[in-house]
């Protein structure tokens, strides 16, 4: 009965319209971002329905991207060459190491002392002649002086030999700083080749990486139009929502309208109700029934009425 009564009145459509305006009110006020286009970067667009988006590089930044891509490829395939490098030095380094470490310090010293002997040794040769010839020459050749054990030593002679001692010594003793120097000296060389190599064989994975993040920073570059559709669409909800917000009050302003129309309506039904029924259309027990005025007809609904069928 209030389907009819509303179908009759309007009530039903009005309320179907208002709902209607609402939604679209809602609509008008939904998150939007705007599509972009032109931009040097590239473009964007966004599919509002299917809750999509997409970017497209200009052509200047896809050959930007793609050369730097590229060259991270072509240098992550050298990355075999690389390796076989880093063995090598490693290997140099290793052998180093080892032959410090099990070598002989005093043997090495030895060494560097025979060396500077060699050096020397002309040198000395004619230190002596020259001392000889000078004492032979002056006569002092047979001086001597006793040592207190029955023998006799020239004083000149035996200045020289020992200064000569005593320069002995000194090698000795640089000699074998000289071979503990070497020997750690090769240790940390070996030990830095290996860390050398290592290195060596990871620059091609870290190059290749630095030209990736080079194309990707493009890509993300070419993103610009992307996130300015995004900013753009924020920027326009408070113009949408005062938008709604004014589409709501019309919406109201209608709706309370067709409400009084609807009111008015129902009083003229009730109305012409009224006078159809003698202006009772509410008495005892033939409530909501109604008959022909004056005409002795039984009233619509009553047992009378039904009697007479």
């Amino acid at each position: 009965m209030s389907s009819i009564v509303g179908s009759l009145t309007g009530s039903t459509k009005a309320a179907k319209q208002a709902d209607e305006r609402y939604r679209a009110a809602a609509d008008r006020a939904a998150y939007n971002p705007w599509d972009v286009s032109g931009s040097y970067y590239g473009d964007a667009s966004f599919d509002k329905d299917a809750k999509t988006a997409s970017y497209e590089l200009s052509p200047e930044l896809i050959k930007l991207r793609d050369m730097f891509m590229g060259e991270s490829f072509d240098i992550g395939a050298d990355a075999s060459y690389a390796a076989a490098d880093a063995d090598r030095v490693k290997g140099f380094g290793r052998g180093l190491v080892n032959d410090a470490i099990g070598g002989s310090i005093t043997d090495s010293a030895r060494g560097y002392y025979d060396d500077i002997q060699s050096i020397m040794a002309p040198q000395r040769t004619r230190d002596q002649l020259g001392l000889a010839s000078n004492l032979f020459n002056s006569g002092r050749s047979g001086v001597g002086i006793s040592e207190g054990t029955g023998g006799y030593l020239n004083p000149e002679r035996t200045d020289y030999l020992t200064t000569l001692n005593r320069e002995n010594s000194q090698m000795a003793y640089d000699s074998l700083g000289r071979a503990r120097q070497e020997q750690r000296g090769d240790i940390n060389y070996g030990l830095g080749l290996f860390g050398a190599g290592d290195q060596l064989r990871s620059n091609p994975f870290t190059q290749a990486n630095q030209m990736f993040a080079l194309g990707q920073g493009v890509e993300n570059i070419g993103m610009t139009p992307f996130n300015q559709g995004i900013q753009l669409g924020t920027n326009a909800i408070p113009g949408q929502q005062m938008q709604q917000q004014g589409y709501n009050l019309g919406t109201q302003a209608r709706f309370g309208a067709d409400q009084a129309n609807i009111a008015m309506f129902t009083d003229l039904l009730a109305s012409g109700a009224n006078a159809y029924s003698g202006g009772n259309p509410v008495s005892g027990g033939s409530s909501g029934s109604y008959g022909m005025p004056g005409s002795g007809t039984p009233a619509y609904g009553t047992s009378a009425y039904w009697g007479g069928r």
